[in-house]
C-alpha cells in the first residue's frame, strides 16, 4: 500500500507496486510477483504506467471497464471494512450519518496530524492481517494464516531486480562516510559499506518510504552496491551484522600491519655468494 495526502499519482502507484511485490521486511510475507494485474480504468494514465512498469516482469495488465465495482468486488469489499471499522471512528470523518441541524465540524486541535493518521491506518491494517477473522475465510483464519496455509506457488522477484523497480533517481552524487550516508540530513547504514569509505556513489529510493535506500556506484552507474538502512531505525540485527564486518576488516588491518612490520625488520638478506677455488692460485 501507499499513503498519499493528495490524488493518487504516478509515485504513489509504482510504489504501492513495488511493495507489493516485494517481500522483503517491512513489506513481506505478503507478496510474490503476480499472475495478472486489474486496473480501474477509471484513470488511463494509471493503467499506462502500470502497464510499463510490470512489462520488465512479463505480468500482463487487465484494464477493467470503469464504474464496475463488482468486477473487483474483494477490494471495494476491503475498502469498505476500512471506512466502517475504522475511518468512521476518527475525527474529522465527513460521512458520517448526523442529522443537519446538528453537524459540526470536529475542532481543529481534535484532528490527526498526517504522520498520526499514517499510523493508525497502518496499525489497523496489521491487527486486520494478523488478528481479525473476516467473515469470507474459511475456517475462520486471520488473513496472514490464510496466505500461509495456501497451497499455492510463490515467484519471488530477486531483490537486485527490485532495486530498479519503481525508484525515483536522486540525480546527486554522495559519499560513504563512517558515519554511512547522509541524505535528508539523516545517516543511512549497512555492513557491506565497511571498507568502502570515501567511495562517490548515487541513490534510489521509494516516493514515499524513507526507511531504505539503494545505492549504486558512480563511476559504473547501474552496478548496485546494496541496500542501506536509516541509522535511527535499524534493527538490532542490522547494527549487529555492521558491527561485526568493521570488526572483522579491523583484525584484518591489524594483521596485515603486524605482518609487514615483521617484514620491516628482519630486512632482505642478500644470499651469501659460493666460493670458487682456482686451481694454480697462490
Amino acid at each position: 500500500m501507499a499513503v498519499t495526502p493528495h490524488q493518487p499519482a504516478r509515485d504513489a502507484v509504482l510504489a504501492a507496486l513495488r511493495t507489493g511485490i516485494s517481500r522483503q521486511d517491512p513489506y513481506g510475507p505478503f507478496g510474490g510477483l503476480p499472475t495478472v494485474v486489474r486496473v480501474d480504468r477509471g484513470k488511463e494514465f494509471l493503467c499506462r504506467t502500470v502497464e510499463r512498469a510490470l512489462g520488465a516482469f512479463a505480468v500482463p495488465v487487465d484494464g477493467l471497464p470503469a464504474y464496475k465495482p463488482y468486477r473487483k468486488g474483494t477490494i471495494e469489499s476491503l475498502n469498505g471494512a476500512v471506512e466502517e471499522m475504522l475511518l468512521v471512528s476518527l475525527p474529522g470523518f465527513t460521512h458520517r450519518a448526523r442529522p443537519a441541524e446538528a453537524y459540526r465540524p470536529d475542532a481543529l486541535e481534535d484532528l490527526l496530524s498526517y504522520p498520526d493518521f499514517v499510523k493508525v491506518l497502518l496499525d489497523w491494517v496489521a491487527w486486520w492481517n494478523t488478528e481479525h477473522h473476516p467473515a469470507g475465510l474459511a475456517d475462520g483464519l486471520t488473513p496472514l494464516a490464510a496466505w500461509e496455509a495456501d497451497p499455492g506457488p510463490l515467484e519471488d522477484v530477486v531483490e537486485d531486480r527490485l532495486a530498479f523497480f519503481a525508484l525515483e533517481d536522486d540525480g546527486r552524487q554522495r559519499k560513504i562516510t563512517t558515519k554511512g550516508i547522509s541524505w535528508r540530513r539523516r545517516f543511512y547504514i549497512a555492513p557491506w559499506m565497511a571498507g568502502h569509505v570515501g567511495m562517490r556513489v548515487r541513490l534510489r529510493y521509494l516516493p514515499h518510504y524513507d526507511g531504505q535506500i539503494e545505492v549504486f556506484a558512480t563511476e559504473e552507474w547501474g552496478r548496485h552496491l546494496g541496500t542501506a538502512y536509516l541509522a535511527q531505525a535499524a534493527t538490532l540485527e542490522q547494527r549487529r551484522a555492521l558491527s561485526s564486518v568493521r570488526e572483522k576488516n579491523a583484525r584484518a588491518l591489524k594483521a596485515d600491519l603486524k605482518a609487514a612490520e615483521k617484514l620491516r625488520r628482519t630486512g632482505i638478506r642478500p644470499r651469501p655468494r659460493p666460493l670458487r677455488l682456482v686451481r694454480g692460485a697462490r
